[in-house]
């Protein structure tokens, strides 16, 4: 009896576990098959997942469709073609890309990644794969090659690596991601090929694709390029013939597989044990959760990679701190509502986006993917689920915004004030025909050349401007930038003081020249200027970024003026300028000196967008 026992809460415990993760797989983005390779490809296994596309695992499993009935049927032949090679060169391991037709006639692209199994002959006996839908990636491919304008946008700021070669494999131009993920100069790509920087056993994809690529516009490949640092990066390529000022060109976007390569092993071992299926999750950027349905969301279950937050399952799962207390409290009320609207509607599956605080005061946002697992009488009993740290995403979207809405901000003054200064040029002219004497003529000379000055200073600002912005922000080291604006200018003999710490601050690219400009500002307003402080002080939960110098400082009525496009006695840019690149990434600028005593800008930079590396004070 008590063997008996034994072996029942065993097979509980198995059932309970294999529910967990059939739970997993259907709030995954993948759906999991396996198929005999036979005529139609009849289906033995599919997730329940099946269903977002419309169909029930009775539908296929059953045998009332085949795999191939709910494949568009201008893909069929090719897929079936493509298979018959695979499996006649022994080939264990391959991906398709086609489209599936859904219950309702919809037509969704898909990524398939498949296993062959094979008996002792040798004989394919079934094909396990798992599917992802790519249809967003389909279309914005599409877009991409409908319009040149949309092109360029994308290619300035897309987080992809975009290559476009000459059909030698020499590149022609590249975007600054393809620069980043390399780790080269972009001087240093520009003499290479791709050939150059792809590992040495798999060189030469490139070559070997060509002829197919220009047989039919378009191929898609796999290969792992070398950066600069000797580490590698996977990488999936789609690669558009096009033409490119004239020429016959190819357009390759370079995907960074990473992570999808940890995702991919995780999937491929969920059918061959638990325990390798546990270990997997803990290895890919998915955290699973499972929490009870109340206020605090208290976790009874999360995997090891919740570490990546600066918490270990065990703070999370002892309610130290709750789930709830570290969701950022502007967001706080929102998430209970939504969850409790989610519950009084009865929703089976919902999704989530807001912020927390890591446990080393950065803010993440997460996307949060969660199933409701209801009791007997259809109340939530709890909430299972993956989140997924988006705080990238997120921050490239918000400064694409940003950047946009300055670049039009900056065109449109721009143009009204070279067309004043362009104004007072002609007019200048004019009255150089007219006069007959020297001096006169020379007076309008230098009025032509000063408005020509003003219009050379305003289209060089506007180039400065439109750099800000335009690349994603990152983490900027103070005391490095400080050192790099030092580097280019001239002190003589000015005395500069700093007590920076270890600390980086989340700012755009353009920092240094926020430091530069206060320096230079200094050096041309600060009378008998002879010492400038620059120094950090954490407040509460902001780092405040303090500058000084014993100069007369600034005007009380002039404070907020000096920020003003076009203020002051030269080109009234500068200060400008460094309100618009902190504004980039939500900090802050004020003059907050005693005229008579120095100059002192407060330079507030919010929580979670700095970082104390240590030393800071």
């Amino acid at each position: 009896m008590t063997d008996q026992k034994s072996t029942e809460q065993v097979l509980e415990d198995t059932t309970s576990r294999l529910d967990e993760i059939d739970a997993i797989i259907e709030s995954s983005p993948v759906t999991v098959l396996i198929w005999s390779d036979e005529p139609g490809w009849p289906v033995r296994f599919i997730s329940k997942n099946i269903s977002r596309f419309g169909y029930t695992q009775d539908d296929l499993v059953s045998g009332r469709l085949k795999y191939s009935d709910i494949i568009h049927p201008d893909d069929v032949d090719r897929l079936n073609a493509e298979i018959r090679a695979l499996t006649g060169k022994k080939i264990r391991e391959w991906h398709h890309e086609y489209r599936l037709v859904t219950r309702t006639g919809e037509i969704r692209w898909v990524d398939e990644r498949t296993i062959a199994t094979r008996d002792s002959q040798g004989k394919v006996v079934r094909l396990h794969g798992v599917i992802f839908d790519i249809t967003d990636r389909k279309a914005a491919e599409v877009q991409l090659s409908q319009s040149e304008e949309k092109y360029r946008m994308l290619f300035d700021s897309a987080n992809d690596g975009i290559f476009i070669l000459g059909l030698d494999g020499r590149f022609i131009d590249l975007n600054m991601a393809a620069v980043a993920s390399t780790g080269y100069s972009r001087y240093d790509l520009m003499a290479k090929t791709l050939k150059d920087i792809e590992r040495a056993d798999i060189t030469g994809r490139f070559e070997e694709l060509r002829d197919t690529l220009e047989a039919i516009g378009e191929v898609s490949f796999e290969s792992v390029l070398i950066r600069n640092d000797g580490t590698e990066l996977p990488i999936e390529i789609n690669a558009r013939l096009i033409e490119y000022s004239g020429e016959p060109a190819v357009l390759a976007i370079a995907r960074d597989m990473t992570e999808r390569k940890m995702a991919e092993d995780a999937l491929r071992t969920v059918m061959m044990s638990l325990e390798e299926l546990e270990s997997i999750v803990n290895a890919s950027p998915a955290v699973v959760f499972r929490w009870t349905f109340d206020g605090e969301r208290r976790v009874q279950f999360v995997t090891n990679n919740v570490q990546q937050f600066g918490y270990s399952p065990s703070d999370l799962i002892s309610s130290s701190p709750s789930y709830s207390s570290i969701i950022m409290p502007e967001d706080r009320e929102r998430i209970l509502g939504e969850l409790t609207e989610h519950h009084e509607n009865s929703a089976k599956e919902f999704t989530l986006e807001y912020r927390i605080l890591t446990k080393d005061g950065r803010v993440c946002w997460l996307d949060d993917r969660t199933t409701a697992r209801r009791g007997d009488k259809g109340g939530s009993d709890h909430h299972q689920g993956i989140v997924v740290d988006i705080t990238a995403r997120k921050q490239a979207e918000e400064a694409l915004r940003l950047a946009n809405e300055k670049l039009s901000l900056m065109g449109s003054i721009t143009r009204h004030d070279v067309m004043n200064q362009i104004g007072v040029i002609m007019c200048a002219l004019t009255l150089m025909e007219d006069d007959k004497s020297d001096s006169d003529r020379a007076n309008h000379l230098r009025l032509a050349r000063a408005a020509s000055s003003t219009v050379i200073h305003q289209l060089e600002f506007a180039g400065t401007y439109q750099k800000a912005g335009t690349k994603a922000p990152e983490w900027v080291h103070l005391r490095l930038d400080l050192a790099g604006a030092l580097n280019s200018i001239d002190l003589g003999d000015v005395i500069v003081e700093h007590d920076l710490g270890n600390i980086e601050i989340w700012a755009d690219p353009m920092f240094e020249k926020v430091m530069f400009n206060l320096i230079d500002n200094s050096l041309r307003h600060g009378e008998n200027l002879k010492r400038i402080g620059i120094r950090t002080l954490i407040k509460g939960k902001r780092l405040l970024i303090l500058y000084e110098d014993d100069g007369m400082g600034v005007l009380p009525e002039s404070k907020e003026l000096i920020f003003d496009k076009g203020y002051g006695r030269n080109t009234g840019l500068g200060m400008f300028l460094c309100r618009e690149v902190l504004s980039m990434t939500g900090i802050t600028i004020r003059e907050v000196g005693e005229y008579g005593k120095g100059a002192r800008f407060e330079i507030v930079v919010p929580l979670g967008k700095f970082r104390d590396l240590g030393g800071a004070r």
